[in-house]
Order: C-alpha cells, then sequence, then structure tokens
C-alpha cells in the first residue's frame, strides 16, 4: 500500500491486489512491464517528428523513416506511426535480425484503417537476393500469414479494422513447442514445425514490402503501427500476455529514451549541459565524433568557456 499527499491536502492511495494497482476511486492503474529478453528489434514509434525511428533494442541501428509516415500522438503505447500506402520504415540489416536457424517471435500493435479485401504487410525481410528472409502481414479476411521460403502459415481468424489489437507470431523449431499465433491475449491457431535457415542480407522494412519480394501479393500498410517487435526466441503465452495486458502503458523503456539534451550559459565563464542524468554523456571536438566517455558526469553538467568548439551528445548504456 502507498500513501501519498496531494497538494490541495487530500491522500491519494494506490492498493495492490493481486499484482493489480489501484486508486483510492477503485482505478486500476496501468505500469510498464519488464521487456522479455532475446529482443532483438524494439521500434517503439515514440518519435514526434521524422526521419529516425529509435531502435531500443539496438541503438545503433535505427530505422529511417520513407515518404514521411505520420505520427500519432498520444496512441498505443505513447505515440504510434500512421502509414497511408506510400510509406514505410527501413532498418538497415544488422547481426541481430539475422534470425538464422534460431526460433522467432514478431509482434506488434496494429491498427488498420483501410477497407480494400486483401493482405497488408506489417513487416518484411525478403528481397531478390536471397531465398532467405521473414514477412508478416494482415488480410482484413484472413487475419494473420507469416511466409518463410519454404511456405507460409495463415491464422485465417479475422481481426476487425478500425481499432487497436495486439497480434503475434511465435515460431519454435521443437517439436514438442508447436508454433502459434496470438490475438488481443489469446492463442488462435497453432502448427507444427519451425522455419529453414531465415538468414538473408535484405533491410528489414515495415509497413511495406520489398520490391521483387518473393512473398508476393502484399499491399503497403494502411494504417497505424505501434511498437513493432523481434526476438530471436519462441517467446511463451505468458510473456506475450504480459506485453498485451500491459496496454497503452507497454514495456518499460530505458529512462534516456528519447530524452532531450540542452546546453545553456549560466555564467559570463561557464556552461551548463542538462539530460536529466540518465545515460552516459559523451563529448567530441567534431559533430562526428570520435566521442569520449565522461565518467561519474552528472546532470548538470558545468564546464568552463574556452573559446573552443565542444560537441555533446548522451548515450543509453
Amino acid at each position: 500500500l502507498s500513501v501519498a499527499s496531494a497538494s490541495d491536502g487530500s491522500k491519494l492511495v494506490a492498493a495492490v491486489d493481486g499484482g493489480q494497482i489501484y486508486t483510492s476511486d477503485g482505478a486500476p492503474v496501468e505500469c510498464c512491464v519488464a521487456p522479455p529478453t532475446n529482443m532483438v528489434l524494439w521500434l517503439p514509434f515514440d518519435e514526434t517528428s521524422g526521419p529516425i525511428s529509435g531502435n531500443v533494442a539496438s541503438f545503433a541501428h535505427p530505422g529511417t523513416q520513407i515518404n514521411h509516415p505520420t505520427p500519432l500522438l498520444g496512441s498505443y503505447v505513447a505515440n504510434s506511426l500512421v502509414f497511408n500506402g506510400t510509406n514505410h520504415v527501413a532498418v538497415p540489416d544488422y547481426a541481430g535480425i539475422e534470425i538464422g536457424t534460431n526460433d522467432l517471435t514478431i509482434d506488434a500493435w496494429v491498427d488498420l484503417t483501410a477497407s480494400t479485401p486483401t493482405n497488408y504487410v506489417i513487416l518484411d525481410k525478403s528481397g531478390p537476393a536471397s531465398a532467405g528472409g521473414y514477412s508478416l502481414w494482415l488480410g482484413t479476411n484472413q487475419g494473420l500469414v507469416f511466409f518463410v521460403p519454404s511456405g507460409y502459415k495463415a491464422d485465417f481468424t479475422p481481426i476487425s479494422g478500425g481499432q487497436w489489437h495486439f497480434v503475434a507470431v511465435s515460431v519454435s523449431h521443437n517439436p514438442g513447442k508447436p508454433s502459434f499465433f496470438y490475438v488481443d491475449g489469446a492463442v488462435t491457431s497453432t502448427s507444427a514445425g519451425g522455419p529453414p535457415d531465415l538468414s538473408n542480407t535484405n533491410s528489414l522494412w515495415i509497413g511495406a514490402s520489398h520490391p521483387g519480394s518473393p512473398f508476393v501479393g502484399g499491399a503497403p500498410w494502411i494504417g497505424a503501427l505501434d511498437e513493432v517487435e523481434i526476438y530471436n526466441r519462441a517467446l511463451s503465452t505468458n510473456e506475450l500476455y504480459s506485453i498485451y495486458s500491459a496496454g497503452t502503458a507497454g514495456k518499460c523503456k530505458p529512462c534516456c529514451y528519447l530524452s532531450v539534451l540542452t546546453i545553456g550559459k549560466v555564467t559570463p565563464t561557464t556552461v551548463e549541459v542538462n539530460w536529466g542524468g540518465c545515460g552516459m554523456l559523451e563529448e567530441a571536438d567534431y559533430v562526428t565524433g570520435p566521442w569520449t566517455a565522461i565518467p561519474n558526469a552528472a546532470s548538470p553538467y558545468v564546464i568552463p568557456i574556452t573559446g573552443l568548439a565542444k560537441f555533446y551528445r548522451t548515450v543509453c548504456q
């Protein structure tokens, strides 16, 4: 039980019952949940402007927004991105999304607003250069479809458009652990057998298929996408339910994610760097680096004015 005093002298009470937190008026309080392990891609789409979409699972490998998808502020988890069929987000290939022969889980919050009955691409890592890769679609009539070089798995569970849904596919090579589709807190279908080697060197596209993709017939996404994630293992139903049940609170992000760094003159001889104190402060003589960490630097960080150029940034640890 937690009690805090409000500015008007009243007391705000938060009670825990079976893991759920409630306020004094009986309203449930949404709390973020810890991200499952083995996450190799996490695009929260929380940015309020383009053109970069941060990748919390691998900060060195962000996505680039192509043709200006539009930020949707305040929905679903914090913010999201709206696609109109002409835009997408491209993430260059890196080792983490080279799934190879590992198990695999893909999940996302989706809001399909298109009315034409066809299949719309959530994400695609394919291309004409190789037979590997993987692709996840949502059909207006068919439900989720997961493509791999040897074929596809289809769910056939209709998902209504015009509202947010949590969708996932969890793929296992273990004969005793079936692969399954997951929608809004429940398994919707299962299948046996894992995919072949999924490795290729193509970039990952969110909201569209690569030109010349061997997975033909997918239309660019129309609607919003949020919290797109990939894991190099098969998540359990309990782990997926934890993400789903967190709702708009989502998964807990690093405190330095999307933090703002400011620099201002505070005296005639000093300037002050503020970033909230979360993450490591680094400095460089040039905007392109090389960057040097400043161990134990606290915010605000006060530096003398020397007349020389100096650049600062923060990195998540």
